[in-house]
């Protein structure tokens, strides 16, 4: 006696091709949340110039099945050198202050803007990502 299975040749197919569709699944949500992130740290960063909120930018790429993201604030569009070299910069390289705006220094207070836009983004990140598992799971059975 032999049993045969109707449909278990497209079942095993698609359980093949499970893990890149979760982890596309991941990857678009976590460049969701650098996108958010972004527009956080955006939000909160000191206006001055306006220079500071500029230079903060989202990177993603994906490469063998992973997806990286970065969210970081890059040097700022201010069109000023450094005249003198310092340990951390050589003179005649453009002016980089996000460090010192997120931290402080001896002579400013710290405004931090990326740090609590990650935590924001990170509140229900879990959540959101078993939430994407899950429909990935749910249209995969369903086929």
């Amino acid at each position: 006696m032999s049993v045969k299975i109707i449909g278990s040749d497209k079942l095993l197919k698609g359980f093949e091709e499970l893990p890149e569709k979760m982890n596309k699944a991941l990857g678009d949500e976590l460049e969701k949340t650098g996108e958010a992130i972004r527009d956080e740290a955006k939000r909160l960063a000191p206006v001055r110039t306006g220079a500071l909120r500029e230079s903060i930018k989202k990177k993603a790429w994906r490469r063998n099945g992973r997806t990286t993201v970065k969210v970081l604030a890059d040097y700022p569009e201010t069109g000023k050198y450094r005249k003198t070299k310092t340990r951390k910069q050589a003179a005649g390289s453009r002016e980089y202050y996000a460090f010192a705006v997120e931290y402080g220094t001896k002579h400013v207070e710290a405004q931090p803007f990326l740090m609590p836009a990650a935590r924001k983004a990170e509140d229900g990140l879990e959540r959101r990502v078993s939430s994407n598992m899950d429909i990935v799971l749910d249209k995969e059975l369903r086929t």
